[in-house]
Order: structure tokens, then C-alpha cells, then sequence
């Protein structure tokens, strides 16, 4: 992983099928199709514990996958 590489001291995790990223982790990699797949893998997410989202694509973060995830972090507001 380049985020791994270029800073070797953090602890990068990905969040995918069997691997959950877990309460350690600095830095989560993550698809928003695995997050969305079930409400009990966004919700395990601690909203204190983010301090920077960075959406690969962003022009669909118009959906409301994304929308769920942005709101879950406290990054947009809830309707």
C-alpha cells in the first residue's frame, strides 16, 4: 500500500470481506460498496476517530451510500 510506504509509522488497515480495520487502525481503506453491504459494518465506524475522508470519484458521493457514510461521520447533515 502507498500510504503504508510513504508513512511507515501509521497503521493502515483495509475493511473488506473477512478484514475488519478494528479500533487501532489509523488509516481505513475501504469501498463504499463494503460499507454499504450491511449497516453493521458503517455503524462500527467511530465518528471521533476521523479526522480526514477522502472519497476516490467524488462525483458520486451524491448517492445515498455515500450520503449514509458522510452522515454516520457527521460530515452532512441528516434529513
Amino acid at each position: 500500500m502507498q500510504i503504508q510506504q510513504a508513512n511507515p509509522d501509521l497503521l493502515v488497515v483495509i475493511e473488506q470481506a473477512d478484514r475488519h480495520a478494528g479500533s487501532m487502525a489509523q488509516v481505513v481503506i475501504a469501498s463504499i460498496q463494503t460499507l454499504a453491504v450491511t449497516s453493521k459494518r458503517m455503524e462500527s465506524l467511530d465518528p471521533e476517530r476521523f479526522a480526514v475522508l477522502v472519497i476516490d470519484e467524488a462525483h458520486h458521493a451524491t448517492a445515498i451510500s455515500y450520503r449514509n457514510l458522510l452522515i454516520r461521520l457527521g460530515l452532512y447533515p441528516r434529513e
